[in-house]
């Protein structure tokens, strides 16, 4: 009977109600990573708001300012500027930005072709399975900054697409392993 009812209570608490209790109820340790975690997707998702100057605006004459200085100009930079005098917190925020979206991208990209390569292997087993087997395995033992350094030296730097299919091909073995048990 106080089983019956403990379940009938947490069916009636909603997901968020029950996350917010874990998180109360955790360790002072995961508070404060969740609140770090907080943090930074709140800056991830707000960054082209909050950024106090442009992250590319170079200003010579306020090269190289320590934290917390007043450029010529007036403008104070909480981090400093680095040597052409951009804003430091700017480029933080910035780069927190990118940051985030390659990851998230990167991961969604490695699930969906993981899980679907996965899934061939368990439908078709034999030797379809075997030889997808083979390239998760394969993948598995290759050395990601290896295969990261042969692909940006032969395609170049600065494409973004190119970053995310790196990341995404990083981890579909992990998913292509799960998907097809």
């Amino acid at each position: 009977m106080a089983f019956a009812a403990a379940s009938a209570e947490f069916r009636r608490r909603s997901a968020t109600q029950t996350a917010v209790t874990y998180v109360i109820a955790s360790p002072t340790v995961v508070k404060l990573a969740m609140l770090w975690l907080a943090v930074i997707l709140f800056i991830a998702v707000t960054a082209r708001w909050i950024m106090p100057y442009d992250y590319q605006q170079t200003a010579l004459l306020s090269r190289l300012l320590p934290p917390g200085a007043t450029g010529t100009s007036g403008d104070f930079h909480l981090l400093g500027t680095d040597h052409l005098g951009r804003d430091l917190l700017s480029r933080l925020f910035s780069s927190i930005q990118l940051t985030m979206l390659v990851a998230v991208f990167g991961t969604f990209f490695g699930a969906v072709v993981g899980s679907a390569i996965g899934l061939v292997a368990a439908r078709f087993r034999g030797w379809v399975d075997d030889i997808i087997m083979v390239l998760v395995d394969f993948q598995a033992s290759m050395p990601f900054v290896i295969i990261a350094l042969s692909v940006i030296a032969v395609m170049g730097t600065g494409n973004m697409l190119l970053l995310i299919l790196l990341v995404g091909f990083q981890g579909w073995e992990r998913y292509a392993r799960i998907s097809r048990g």
